[in-house]
């Protein structure tokens, strides 16, 4: 199942880390921010790399984490 911007190589990631979830990609963080806040408080906004047509999405940092 894909994934809003499934295409972007990097970008902002919205993520649950637990259990893992990739809930889309954004070349803007105010559009990610909109998805994460949409779908609770167990996700979060940060950026990263994402491998296209896949849930693999690297980061260094969460938010407050």
């Amino acid at each position: 199942m894909s994934i809003p911007g499934d295409q972007i190589k990097s970008g902002w990631g919205v993520v649950c880390l637990g259990p893992w979830h990739l809930a889309g990609m954004f070349a803007l963080s105010a559009d990610a921010e909109k998805l994460a806040q949409s779908l609770g408080p167990a996700y979060a906004v940060t950026y990263g790399d994402h491998v296209e047509g896949t849930p693999e999405f690297s980061f260094t940092s969460i938010p407050g984490g």
